[in-house]
């Protein structure tokens, strides 16, 4: 007789000493009604996991399922073996296993829950060849960890090309690369093309002499990867350089609203407002984009310009519902 998710439901509150290996197989082949409630029972599992850490019930049932769906022939379901498995203590030999399934989604569920994992060196031939598509960048992480570093220039080699995303620039940082990392984000920083994920490794790199690279990269840049270097500018605070406060200057007169926006967030983050800085500020005031007009009215009540009472008030009175709403929420 087939079971439902109700009885899965009764074997997630059964105690450790009640549920046996078979119990647990059987109850993961009867998510086989369909993969949304597979996925739903999966989540439920994996939630009440999160909640209870210390619930040996809750750790032996994710187990038996994931040892029953490891060696499903169906790729779903080892997928969702491999969530399971996440929330499992020593189940590294199991998710090793399928981290190096034939099916992509799978070892993709897998080689995440292995960063959190102790991974020994009899695990270097599955991640090695993990070094490509959507799982280069995890297996570049845990091999780096290992002390090999192969992984690293592929990951910088697949951000240049687009093929790994932009996001993923950021792992450069954690992989202890030093001098290496540093240079594959100087040439990221030197394409358009790979602009943008150099922009988010040299965030997170934090390493000052990039800085001139970031400027350089700014003008060739897509609008939405200069509002990115504005945001990385604004970061920086009053220890940014001249240059960089030149660069967000510049950006008020950018033909993108959201670039004119993050301009006036830098100028306002690095804390010297002077008179160039109020007269751009002041000016933005009557931008035609209402996003800017309220990010200029806010910048001028958090620097405190009294002296710009007359525009504040005028702004008070904008047609544009959000620049009243901003200068007022200021």
């Amino acid at each position: 007789m087939a079971l439902g998710l109700p009885l899965l439901g009764l074997l997630l509150c059964t105690p450790a000493s009640a549920a046996s290996t078979s119990t647990g197989a059987m109850a993961f082949r009867a998510l086989r009604t369909g993969p949304g409630q597979a996925e739903e029972a999966i989540n439920r599992l994996s939630a009440a996991a999160r909640e209870d850490l210390n619930s040996t019930s809750m750790r032996l049932l994710a187990e038996r399922i994931g040892q029953a769906g490891a060696v499903d022939p169906d790729p779903r379901f080892r997928r969702l073996a491999a969530q399971a498995l996440a929330h499992v203590e020593g189940g590294e030999v199991m998710l090793l296993r399928l981290a190096a399934d034939p099916e992509p989604s799978v070892r993709e569920a897998a080689l995440p829950a292995l960063l959190h994992r102790p991974v020994t060196a009899s695990a270097m031939p599955v991640l090695q060849a993990a070094l490509s598509g959507s799982t280069l960048t995890t297996a570049a992480v845990l091999l780096a960890r290992m002390g090999d570093n192969q992984g690293i220039p592929l990951l910088a080699e697949a951000l240049q090309k687009g093929t790994a995303p932009a996001d993923n620039a950021a792992a450069l940082a954690s992989l202890g690369a030093g001098e290496q990392a540093r240079s594959l984000t100087l040439g990221l920083l030197t394409r358009v093309e790979s602009t943008q994920a150099g922009v988010l490794a040299a965030r997170a790199l934090g390493c000052a002499d990039l800085t001139p690279a970031v400027v350089t990269a700014y003008r060739p840049a897509s609008a939405p990867v200069r509002r990115q270097i504005l945001d990385l500018f604004a970061s920086m605070g009053p220890q940014a350089p001249k240059t960089v406060r030149t660069t967000a200057h510049r950006a008020l007169l950018d033909p993108s609203p959201d670039v004119r926006v993050g301009g006036i967030e830098a100028l306002v983050a690095f804390r010297k407002y002077d008179k160039s800085v109020r007269y751009r500020v002041i000016d933005a005031l009557v931008d035609p984009d209402p996003r800017v007009r309220g990010s200029a009215a806010a910048a001028l009540v958090a620097v405190g310009d009294v002296a710009a009472r007359d525009e504040l008030y005028r702004a008070g009175r904008d047609r544009s519902q959000g620049v009243r709403r901003a200068l007022y929420a200021a």
